[in-house]
């Protein structure tokens, strides 16, 4: 007998790379300090990334001027549509032989 063909919803966890240019500090470690505070949820969102305008600045003077994604997924969760519970959701990660296994 086939398996039931069911319909997911899948989030990709995946790495992204965005070069903020511009950022004043008095170290490399300093500068990575002050992009802390950058709002990756807003720069990195679906009506940003369609937009044809670019990313604003940040803070009047540093900005975003690159980004993409770095063709890496760290992890993955599964939701089964219609399961409002989320009973039968799981969340997986890539072992070394590239196979998907639940996350612990």
């Amino acid at each position: 007998m086939p398996e039931e063909i069911k319909e997911y919803d899948v989030h990709l966890y995946a790495t992204v790379r965005v070069k903020i240019c511009g950022v004043r500090a008095t170290s490399q470690v300093e500068a990575i300090k002050a992009c802390d505070n950058i709002n990756l949820h807003d720069l990195i969102s679906v009506e940003t990334l369609n937009e044809a305008g670019g990313v604003e600045a940040l803070d009047g003077r540093s900005h975003a001027v690159e980004g993409e994604y770095a063709e890496e997924i760290l992890s993955v969760t599964v939701d089964e549509c219609g399961d409002d519970q989320y009973e039968n959701t799981r969340s997986y990660v890539r072992v070394h032989d590239d196979r998907w296994v639940p996350q612990r």
